[in-house]
């Protein structure tokens, strides 16, 4: 006894019915939407080469966010889908590997500067306890350090536009 069994999972997809041009607009619309949002970010940190401001989490979810969408879209067969994602995932892992290079700059940057002022204020240290120097002289030592701050800050918000 042979039986054969047509059972076809499709639904047929009126592509004129309104609900799916809804549907696939709003698709369209977020997938453009991230997009955009990823694309200008990744320039951003491109420009800037500062990273500091992002946290790891969030490359981490964008990255599996962009792997799910991959995976998505494979699976119902919906190109539009891993399309997108594959464009998330190439820009996330632009941002991922400028975070890592751009984190690790700043941090060499940062530690040299450090090691600069600490033997700056060393040598500073020293000439103060040879000389016998006045109220006067430690008051001035103070405005010309707030002077190096308020410039360090100046530049920092030039270069990042904050």
């Amino acid at each position: 006894m042979n039986s054969t069994f047509n059972c076809s999972c499709e639904e047929i997809i009126d592509e004129s019915d309104v609900d799916y041009i809804i549907t696939q607009t709003f698709g369209w619309l977020t997938g453009i939407f991230a997009l955009v949002k990823v694309f200008f970010l990744t320039v951003s940190v491109l420009v800037n080469k500062y990273t500091k401001n992002i946290s790891v989490l969030f490359v981490i979810i964008g990255l599996l966010g962009a792997i799910s969408a991959i995976i998505f879209g494979v699976r119902i067969n919906e190109i539009s889908i891993y399309i997108r994602g594959s464009i998330m995932l190439v820009l996330s892992i632009i941002i991922c590997i400028a975070k890592i290079v751009f984190d690790i700059e700043y941090d060499k940057k940062h530690k040299l500067s450090d090691t600069d002022n600490d033997s700056n204020n060393d040598s500073t240290k020293s000439d103060d306890s040879n000389n016998d120097s006045t109220k006067s002289d430690d008051s001035n030592n103070d405005s010309t350090k707030s002077d190096d701050s308020t410039k360090q800050i100046e530049l920092i918000d030039s270069k990042y536009d904050v």
